[in-house]
């Protein structure tokens, strides 16, 4: 097989190294003791990959350092030069493959937090807010509930976690208000249950009925009332005709009257004595005026007998009057009482009225506090949804975004936590990401990718044959290093020392 060789020269403490990249994939490794070039080694591979890494010459040098390979030769001396045009793709500068294998967080959510991160640095995603508006319903429905403040960052992550926190406060905020409409309607209802919602209500109708009791209790009231002045009136009369019958010493009308017939006959007589006997003139005269006398007297008696039949036939029908049939006490309760019910029905149908309008209100209420509850509850989805979108960017066979947690899908267990799942596993997810990854940028060529020295050597002699069976089939070249003694030197995992 092939091997690419990287040649490095008075770089660093390194005086020269060559680096083996096999061709059609696998591990290399450098090895020494701490301080001896480990990580500087890699950082110069990374560097001719297209990484940022900042190189040094090796001190008293008498010609600059130089690094060659893939391609590019670089220059380092007082500035590091390159030129060439790169022949193989690296994830140098996008991805620290570390960070998605153990980022060094304890707190399991944040641990994941930083694993996005990471894997939307390696996949180029930018943070933009068009990327969240359809989890939201639109830009409309994001810019009413998404604050400025959730923008104000070119971290995906952090903006799906400030807009994500933007939706549950506002979820929040209907469910507050969901509460206290709810609350309204519970008082309404409190003050409505003992309303006899059956009976008659009708304002008009009750009035009516009212008024007409009033009425029929103001007549009858008023019959009481002048049955008791006429049978006060009956009594004094009463007493005035005992008095008067008492006290009377005349005749009678029809003795007077026939009195004043027999006064006008003698006058008659008289007159016609007079007539007939003009001689006896003045035995006449006389007795004519003795006649005249008599009749003026018997016609006074009349006229004080018709006045006294007069005041007995007044004070006969006044007490008639008295007679008058007063209404029964019963009738009169009666109304009295017909007058509270009605009075009472009046209230009551201002009662049940206001009952009927705070049950419109109770409807309102109770319908306020449904749409505060479904609008809480698509708010609540809807900050769900965002981590969706971090899902699809990132979007990856091997790993899934639950609830801004990691999933993977073990065999026997199902559904596993990413950061459950052994180092050895981890490794081997995180590799095919970076991957795949690198093969979207350059279908073709040789592919580069530095492995954190800490993981390497926490693989265990199985899983660093896994590993290295994995980059063959995936035909990449990893970079890593482990602690040895001595001084720097490289090697291709299960091969030979360069």
């Amino acid at each position: 097989m092939s091997t690419e060789i990287i040649d490095l020269a008075d770089v660093g403490p390194i005086e020269h190294l060559a680096v083996p990249l096999p061709d059609g994939g696998g591990i290399t490794v450098f090895r020494g003791r701490n301080d001896s070039g480990k990580s500087l080694s890699i950082g110069a591979t990374e560097r001719l990959c297209g990484g940022d890494v900042r190189l040094s010459q090796r001190d008293g040098a008498e010609e600059p350092g130089r690094v060659a390979g893939l391609g590019m030769t670089f220059s380092v001396g007082r500035t590091t030069r390159g030129k060439g045009e790169l022949q193989a793709t690296s994830i140098a500068g996008k991805l620290n493959i570390g960070d998605l294998i153990d980022p060094g967080i304890k707190d399991e959510k944040a641990a994941d937090r930083a694993r996005t991160k990471a894997l939307c640095k390696l996949l180029g995603v930018e943070a933009k807010p068009e990327l969240f508006h359809d989890a939201l319903g639109g830009p409309t429905d994001f810019d009413m509930v998404v604050g400025e403040d959730a923008l104000e960052t070119d971290d995906v992550v952090e903006m799906q976690r400030r807009i994500k926190a933007d939706c549950d406060k506002a979820a929040r905020t209907e469910e507050d208000a969901a509460q206290r409409e709810s609350g309204k309607a519970a008082a309404l209802e409190a003050s409505t249950e003992d309303v006899d919602w059956d009976v008659e209500s009708d304002a008009a109708k009750l009035q009516a009925e009212l008024e007409e009791a009033i009425k029929a209790e103001a007549a009858l009231i008023e019959r009481d009332e002048a049955a008791k002045k006429a049978a006060e009136a009956a009594h004094t009369a009463a007493n005035a005709l005992a008095e008067a019958v008492a006290n009377y010493t005349g005749p009678s009308v029809e003795e007077a009257v026939a009195q004043t017939e027999k006064a006008k006959q003698e006058e008659r007589e008289a007159v016609e004595a007079i007539e007939a006997a003009k001689a006896a003139l003045k035995a006449a005269e006389a007795a004519a005026s003795a006649a005249f006398d008599r009749a003026a007297n018997a016609m006074s008696i009349e006229a004080g007998a018709r006045s006294h039949a007069t005041a007995i036939a007044g004070w006969e029908q006044t007490i008639d009057g008295g007679a008058t049939v007063e209404p029964a006490a019963d009738d009169i309760n009666a109304a009295k009482h017909t007058v509270y019910n009605a009075r009472d029905a009046v209230e009551r149908g201002v009662r049940i009225r206001d009952a009927k309008k705070r049950a419109s209100e109770i409807a309102q209420h109770k319908g306020k506090a449904e749409i505060h509850r479904e609008t809480a509850e698509t708010l609540r989805k809807a900050g769900k949804a965002t981590e969706k979108v971090l899902s699809k960017v990132v979007e990856a066979d091997t790993l899934t975004l639950k609830a801004g947690r990691w999933m993977t899908e073990h065999p026997d267990r199902g559904p596993v936590p990413y950061h459950e799942r052994s180092r050895g596993t981890k490794a081997a997810i995180a590799l095919d990401l970076a991957a795949r990854r690198a093969r979207e940028m350059t279908p073709e060529g040789m592919v580069v990718i530095p492995f954190p020295q800490e993981v390497w050597e926490g693989l265990d002699p199985d899983n660093r044959a896994k590993l290295a069976a994995q980059a063959k089939t995936l035909s990449v070249n990893l970079i890593t290093a482990e602690c040895a003694a001595g001084d720097v030197r490289c090697e291709v995992f299960g091969g030979n020392d360069a």
